[in-house]
């Protein structure tokens, strides 16, 4: 067999120049080499990087889309009219958007620390999660005006909740003021809780629902976790199939908290969850609120301009 290139290269690598024009190859032709080894090295790089931002399969595209990382993503709904059987008194909805996913326990986390850190002190400890990608569970609703305030503010967004004029950011609990002392700032672009109306036109399809019983379905297996199917755990976010809006969980899973009804401050838990029978977790099912639970989360909500 005759010998090759790589053959004739030594194990020492000071003895590579030597080598090479002892057997017929010039420094230049070494140079070379080296070079379009370097080049070759630093154009895989900008590849991997750029696929690596790109390819769903990535780190850090959305569960439900081949990966194990999440990322919030909010979905704009077209406003409209809620059918006559829906139990809410105001149906008309205005254009919103709606978190895509129930907030998870990774995202909560990350929001939290921050804003304990900025003020926010009640948030401290609060909240609890499986993994990352698991809904935050364990959460009442007044922590969460809080928490929205707070992810508001890290964006440099204009919060949404007052309490007496300012910034809600603690007290406001049931034994003290209650809900009636906070207020909505208008015209604010912060995060917020979505209305109950809001909530079940989004979870109904908004003006592309198909009149499903369900939120993307009436094979509820298809689009929800119950407790016919989940081991009466909360599963991460993103792994049923998602309604007409490309909304993942808005039946079944975690029951979430809303503003309502008629975007008032009165708590109200909608669609369903891990510990719910199928009755549930019907788009049009409400639920009054209760202590924290394992099953009660949350989306995100935002107005449009």
């Amino acid at each position: 067999m005759s010998e090759t290139l790589l053959d004739k290269l030594p194990l020492n690598p000071l003895e590579i120049p030597f080598s090479l024009e002892s057997n017929g190859y010039s420094r230049s032709f070494f140079v070379t080499c080296v070079a379009l080894l370097c080049r070759c090295a630093v154009l895989s790089f900008i590849f991997n990087c750029a696929f690596a931002q790109t390819n769903p399969l990535a780190v850090g595209a959305p569960v439900g889309e081949g990966s194990q990382q999440f990322s919030p993503e909010m979905i704009k709904v077209e406003g409209g009219l809620l059918p006559k059987d829906s139990k809410v008194q105001r149906r008309s909805v205005s254009n919103f958007e709606i978190g895509k996913y129930e907030v998870t326990w990774g995202e909560w986390q990350k929001v939290r620390d921050w804003a304990v850190a900025n003020g926010y002190d009640d948030l401290s400890g609060l909240g609890k999660g499986l993994s990352e990608t698991h809904p935050v569970t364990d959460v009442m609703w007044y922590d969460l005006l809080k928490w929205c305030n707070a992810k508001s503010e890290m964006e440099r967004l204009q919060p949404v909740y007052l309490l007496e004029g300012k910034v809600y950011k603690t007290g406001g609990k049931p034994s003290e003021k209650g809900a009636s002392a906070i207020k909505e700032k208008s015209g604010a672009r912060g995060y917020r809780l979505p209305s109950e109306a809001e909530w079940e036109w989004a979870a109904r399809g908004g003006r592309k629902a198909k009149k499903y019983m369900y939120s993307g379905s009436n094979a509820l297996d298809e689009v929800a976790w119950t407790r016919d199917n989940s081991g009466r755990q909360p599963h991460p976010v993103g792994q049923k199939k998602p309604n007409e809006l490309g909304i993942y969980d808005m039946s079944g899973n975690i029951m979430e908290w809303c503003n309502g009804p008629d975007g008032t401050f009165t708590p109200r838990l909608r669609g369903g969850s891990v510990d719910h029978l199928i009755g549930f977790c019907n788009v049009a099912a409400r639920g009054n609120p209760v202590i924290r639970l394992n099953v009660i989360g949350f989306r995100l909500a935002r107005s449009s301009r």
